[in-house]
């Protein structure tokens, strides 16, 4: 799997100020200067360029614990390497376009112990729903990441796209869609077939969930023993678990509407009525 970089704790003004750059220029050239000494080492081993960009990910200083930015990384340079010609055109567009992080830049080239990373940058965008940063795997051992109180450098991740959204809007996205090809003639639906891309980009999905009451489910369960609420039919086979039933809790009105989870405000349903309930 294709590997991104998360920084985490970067100071939100740098990232807005970035964003703003961007917004109308996505392809205008900004800096991050992570502040350490030491080397990003993903890099050492990919380096990013424009035509195979690195996903980057970033947690501002003020919430650790969230992914807000996403954007691509296009270079990657050690400041302490950087030629004369290479810095001076540097330094030109940080005065212009980023001139907060221009103390910064100036003062490597006489200490050279800190903030050694200068990391290029575009397309950077706040992400309209912010994403836990334990929905990202480390590349080094395949394990979430874990909650910081406070910033933690960079790790190197798992590419999981640049759009997160929510359950919801990406069923009405799909919906949408899928209306709209409706629409089209057999031939030009070979044609969009024949052009479309084998292998879907990914995306993160977020969905917001209900703590339900698991005594209601039993209790809901027990009460059909077996057979459908809706069609009166037994269940369509049983569980390989534990060899039960296989019905679905469904609640009459939803827990999204305000339905109580309530053993009178559910019932157990067959697959088919289930999907009856919510799309029929």
């Amino acid at each position: 799997m294709t590997s991104a970089l998360f920084i985490n704790g970067i100071f939100e003004h740098v990232l807005e100020d970035i964003e703003a750059v961007q917004r109308d220029r996505p392809s205008q050239e900004c800096f991050l200067q992570p502040h350490s000494s030491g080397r990003v080492a993903m890099f050492r081993r990919v380096a990013p360029s424009v035509e195979s960009p690195i996903r980057l990910y970033a947690s501002p200083h003020t919430d650790f614990n969230f992914v807000y930015y996403v954007g691509e990384i296009v270079r990657w340079e050690d400041k302490q390497e950087l030629t004369v010609a290479r810095r001076r055109h540097i330094r030109r567009i940080i005065k212009e376009i980023q001139p907060d992080e221009l103390e910064l830049f100036d003062g490597n080239q006489t200490s050279g112990k800190d903030s050694v990373n200068l990391i290029t940058v575009r397309s950077l965008r706040r992400l309209a729903i912010v994403l836990p940063v334990r929905h990202l795997i480390k590349c080094s051992d395949g394990q979430p990441y874990q909650e910081r109180a406070r910033a933690g450098k960079w790790s190197e991740v798992r590419d999981i796209g640049a759009d997160v959204v929510s359950d919801e809007s990406a069923t009405l996205d799909m919906n949408r869609k899928v209306a709209e090809l409706s629409m089209l003639s057999d031939e030009e639906l070979r044609t969009r077939l024949k052009s479309a891309p084998a292998l879907p980009q990914r995306r993160m999905v977020l969905s917001l969930d209900f703590i339900r009451n698991a005594a209601v489910i039993v209790a809901v369960l027990r009460r059909a023993d077996g057979t459908c609420e809706s069609c009166l039919k037994q269940a369509p086979f049983m569980k390989r678990s534990d060899g039960s039933p296989y019905l679905e809790v469904h609640h009459r009105v939803r827990l999204a509407d305000g339905g109580p989870d309530t053993v009178e405000n559910a019932m157990a349903l067959c697959p088919n009525c289930h999907r009856r309930a919510h799309h029929g």
